[in-house]
C-alpha cells in the first residue's frame, strides 16, 4: 500500500441519483430507520440496533475518521432528489492484505430502486482506485437473493460454499462469500 492511500481524506462522491458522503452525528435519526428495522436487518451480521447503540455506532465512526492508518469508511447514501439518508454502504480496509470487505443496507422505502447498485459501483470504483486495493470481498446471506444479484452485477463472482455467522441474538445466518479483483 502506498502512504498516499492510508491518508485519504473524507469522502464525498455523487452518482446521477445520489450523494455519498460519510456519517456524521446528526444522521442518527436517519439512520436509526434502517437499523432498527427488524425486516431490513434480518441478513446482516447486526442489529436491529436499539437508538442507543446506533448512536455508539456514529461515535466510533467519528472516531474512526481521525485513526491513522485509517480501516473503515462507512458512508452514507443519500437521495439527490429529496436529500434523504436512505442507506449506509462503506469499505473495511485489511492494509497488510490490501484488501476491503464492502457492505450496504437501505432502508426499505429504498428497496427495488436500482440504489444499491448504484452506491457499490461508485463506492467499489474509488475504493480500487483511490485506496489501491487489490480485491473486495462481500458476505451475503444466502436468502438474500436480491443482494446475490446486485453483488454479481457489480461484478462480484461467488467463492466456495456457505459460512456460518451467528449474531449477538444467537440467530444463525449462512452466508455467501464473494470478491471482486481489481483489474490487472
Amino acid at each position: 500500500m502506498t502512504e498516499k492511500a492510508h491518508s485519504v481524506g473524507d469522502v464525498f462522491l455523487q452518482t446521477p441519483r445520489l450523494k455519498l458522503r460519510e456519517f456524521v452525528p446528526a444522521d442518527q435519526a436517519a439512520v436509526q430507520v434502517y437499523a432498527g428495522d427488524p425486516m431490513v436487518t434480518r441478513w446482516t451480521s447486526w442489529g436491529p440496533n436499539t437508538p442507543e447503540m446506533t448512536a455508539s455506532v456514529l461515535q466510533f465512526w467519528g472516531a474512526e475518521r481521525r485513526r491513522e492508518p485509517r480501516a473503515e469508511w462507512p458512508i452514507a447514501i443519500i437521495d439527490r432528489k429529496d436529500s434523504t439518508l436512505i442507506g449506509g454502504t462503506g469499505l473495511t480496509v485489511n492494509w497488510e492484505l490490501g484488501d476491503a470487505e464492502f457492505g450496504y443496507v437501505l432502508r426499505r422505502s429504498a428497496w427495488n430502486c436500482g440504489f444499491a447498485t448504484e452506491a457499490g459501483a461508485a463506492v467499489i470504483e474509488w475504493g480500487l482506485d483511490h485506496l489501491c486495493l487489490n480485491r473486495i470481498v462481500a458476505h451475503c446471506s444466502l436468502e438474500n437473493a436480491a443482494s446475490m444479484r446486485v453483488l454479481e452485477k457489480l461484478g462480484f463472482q461467488r467463492q466456495g460454499g456457505a459460512k456460518e455467522f451467528q449474531k449477538k441474538n444467537g440467530e444463525k445466518l449462512s452466508f455467501r462469500v464473494f470478491s471482486l479483483d481489481q483489474a490487472k
